[in-house]
């Protein structure tokens, strides 16, 4: 809801169809992400359902362990980001010339915040997995989902270290980012979402 008006767009429909159907229910989650975080909540909650909860059940997990869920993201050339609004003409431009690529998160809110900043891809993606490192909360029972905009090698490298840290074993899923966060960071974009003690 932070990054999108979908839930406010959602209440009306819903609650006429509560009025035509009174019998229905209908629940909803909030994820408080886009894109990979919010592909990981949605893999967490299938696992609840297949295991034979409730949906007042997965509700209430979801009250609790969706702000466990963060998720840390580089992208390569502030262009597009200066295109869609979200930096100066000027920051673009400094940030284009001396490779700068910011660092952000998703907040409790599910607003984006800049965190920091690398110079250099591999170390942007360093970061992201030192993230990972410092805040995570039982990583291993959970999936470590990567998201990104065409860089195969970008994902390499972050899978490569994230088994380094935490073993051959872990449970990581790729999946390309939608369009819609595409055109926002561009190519070369990778974001990394994981079980954490907080966001």
């Amino acid at each position: 809801s932070g990054t999108s008006n979908t839930f406010t767009v959602m209440d009306m429909p819903v609650s006429k169809l509560k009025e035509k159907y009174p019998g229905r229910k209908f629940w909803s989650i909030d994820t408080l992400g886009i894109s990979a975080l919010a592909y990981n909540v949605v893999l967490e909650v299938a696992d609840l359902l297949k295991a034979g909860r409730t949906p007042e059940e997965i509700v209430e997990w979801a009250k609790a362990e969706v702000p466990r869920f963060p998720m840390y993201f580089i992208a390569d050339d502030l262009k597009f980001s200066r295109r869609s609004g979200r930096v100066s003409g000027l920051a673009a431009t400094m940030g284009g010339l001396v490779g700068i690529r910011p660092v952000i998160h998703l907040s409790d809110e599910g607003k984006m915040v800049t965190v920091g900043k690398e110079t250099g891809r591999n170390k942007a993606v360093a970061r992201l997995v030192q993230y990972v490192e410092e805040l995570g909360d039982n990583v291993k029972d959970h999936r470590v989902v990567i998201g990104y905009s065409d860089c195969p090698a970008l994902v390499e490298l972050a899978t490569k270290l994230l088994r380094e840290k935490f073993g051959d074993d872990l449970r990581i899923v790729t999946t390309p980012v939608n369009p819609t966060i595409g055109s926002h960071c561009g190519p070369d974009g990778l974001g990394i979402c994981f079980h954490a003690i907080h966001r």
